[in-house]
């Protein structure tokens, strides 16, 4: 499904500020064309999934904070 903008989305879910930011980083290089969300738990990432429905979800399966 494409947002509002007609653009791919990728949630980006990682709790390391530093590994979120390169990985952002990188995949912009790739996919200027994408729009990128970010997430630092699976709380915010669960919230973000719904409001905005992305088409991707990258998540690191060690977060320490999870949704319950």
């Amino acid at each position: 499904m494409e947002n509002q903008t007609g653009r791919k989305t990728i949630l980006i879910v990682e709790d390391n500020n530093g590994m979120r930011n390169q990985i952002l980083k990188s995949l912009k290089g790739l996919f200027p064309d994408v729009l990128f969300l970010e997430a630092k738990d699976g709380e915010e990432a669960v919230a973000l999934a719904i409001s905005s429905h992305p088409d991707i979800v990258l998540m690191d399966i060690g977060l320490l904070k999870i949704s319950r």
